[in-house]
């Protein structure tokens, strides 16, 4: 067939595609639900189901999707494109496509490191790690580079690293494309390089999720559930779409082009609808446990009162008998913290100091907190343990602002590697605390506040400690982790 005869019947054809109704529908109910979903998951972006899988880029590739279907529609209903305009559909087909394959892999590579952060964090509850200077170095740097790629800005980067080599191979396609000829489904240089593109970018992306999703924790199946499906049903639409390559008859090419169309429908379907089924079970689950659990909300806030009342009295006592209290709270015997450990189960009250001076539930809890991705807590909780352990030894404002500077880089300061969720008003007073404390006095222990430098950090660890009981220890109680530390 020569140019000029394509030309003629490019121009004749008032659509490339057929059963347009069906694309129209499933366009009008992706768009419904992806208008539905975005502002429900900008709400819940802190929800791990929400902000492990990427909430961002899960947001741009929904829309992309969805445009990519629209645009689908568009060629397949009569007279809604004409020989002008369709070389822009398939443009914006074609980018829209690239930039949702393009999301996939950065989602698992993201959750892939996420997962690798707690192993590195949990290596920080070694005082000895924590404040040598050689062997935290090497830790920290490993820890900064995970945090970073397990991040929203990660996902990004390898995002961008996908993207931008194959949006310049489609430009070059684009640019050496007759459209025309796609007009009549004839293969072309931009359809071969989303089709086999899309294939091999799918490829890579189910070697990835089967080789790390088997190692995941128990608690994630849930995710990896979904991340299984998606890209199952993604190598079904990219299959399809190249096997129109080696067919003749225009019937079943688009039969074939319909269900690749279905099945990029139904991955943001599943994509969309599986965390909100998670949110759902969630909330059901917060709304009942509260009258099956051990700790009712009038012993949280009993707890609360209590745990005010201690660093009260903590930051009334000299610094030395402060440090050394927490010293052998951190190093209590086997034998009593196992029964501190069960008489607390007994009364169903339990609370931070129970779980860590018990050998088996520290442990066990360090496991729930890591699978939580909540371990710099904990970690927060210990580290000032030690801080207040080194003052002890070496009572020296140069020792103690040192100690202070390396705690506020590691978690107080905004974008930190292990940054703790406190409240403005509490990193403020501690800022200005600290301003007050090192600026006065001398080296010696008679002029420098040695008590106050000692309990800085007191209104940090009680905020903690109280998110802690209200949430995390609580939801912990009803955990097999918990049950298994607790069955001896």
């Amino acid at each position: 067939m020569n140019e000029t005869r394509i030309a003629e019947l490019a121009d004749k054809i008032t659509h490339t595609r057929q059963h347009g109704p069906i694309k129209v529908l499933m366009s009008a109910l992706l768009t419904v639900l992806v208008i539905g979903t975005i502002p429900l998951f900008i709400r819940e972006r802190k929800n791990s189901m929400v902000k492990h899988r990427s909430w961002t880029l899960n947001i741009v590739v929904s829309i992309a999707v969805t445009i990519s279907l629209w645009m689908d529609a568009c060629l397949s209903m009569p007279g809604w494109t004409t020989s002008s305009t369709r070389p822009v559909v398939f443009i914006v087909r074609a980018l829209s496509i690239i930039t949702t394959l393009c999301g996939y892999m950065p989602t698992y590579l993201r959750h892939y490191f996420l997962l690798c952060l707690p192993k590195i964090q949990t290596k920080l509850l070694d005082n000895d790690v924590m404040f040598d200077p050689e062997k935290y170095k090497a830790l920290s740097a490993q820890l900064y580079r995970t945090r970073l790629l397990s991040s929203e800005t990660g996902a990004w980067i390898f995002f961008l690293i996908n993207f931008i080599p194959y949006f310049g191979a489609l430009v070059y396609c684009m640019i050496i494309t007759d459209f025309k000829k796609t007009a009549l489904n004839i293969p072309t240089p931009t359809v071969l390089c989303t089709t086999y593109g899309s294939l091999i970018i799918t490829l890579i992306s189910t070697v990835f999720v089967l080789w790390y999703g088997p190692r995941s924790q128990k608690d994630n199946f849930f995710i990896m559930k979904q991340f299984y499906i998606v890209t199952v049903l993604t190598i079904g639409g990219a299959v399809f779409s190249i096997v129109t390559m080696f067919l003749k008859d225009p019937y079943i090419i688009n039969i074939c082009l319909t269900t690749a169309s279905f099945l990029m429908f139904t991955t943001l379907v599943v994509d969309q609808t599986m965390p909100l089924h998670y949110l759902g079970i969630k909330r059901k689950d917060y709304m009942i446990r509260p009258r099956t659990f051990s700790i009712s909300t009038k012993k949280v806030a009993k707890s609360t009162k209590k745990l005010h009342r201690e660093y009260s009295i903590k930051n009334n006592e000299t610094p030395n008998s402060g440090c050394l209290n927490g010293a052998n709270d951190a190093n209590s015997t086997d034998n009593h913290s196992s029964s501190t450990s069960s008489n607390s189960t007994k009364r169903g009250v339990l609370n931070l100091d129970h779980i860590l001076a018990d050998a088996a539930l520290r442990d066990a809890f360090c496991i729930y907190m890591a699978r939580e991705f909540s371990m710099e807590n904990v970690l927060f909780i210990e580290t000032i343990k030690g801080y207040k352990s080194q003052i002890t030894k070496n009572p020296t404002k140069s020792n103690t602002r040192k100690l202070f500077e390396k705690i506020k880089s590691e978690f107080i300061a905004s974008n930190s590697v292990n940054e703790i969720n406190l409240p403005t008003k509490i990193a403020k007073k501690l800022f200005d605390d600290s301003d007050k404390i090192f600026k006065s006095g001398d080296d010696c222990c008679s002029n420098f506040d040695v008590a106050a430098a000692t309990n800085l950090f007191d209104d940090a660890v009680v905020h903690i400690e109280l998110m802690l009981a209200q949430d995390h220890i609580r939801k912990f109680q009803v955990t097999s982790v918990y049950s298994d530390a607790t069955a001896s």
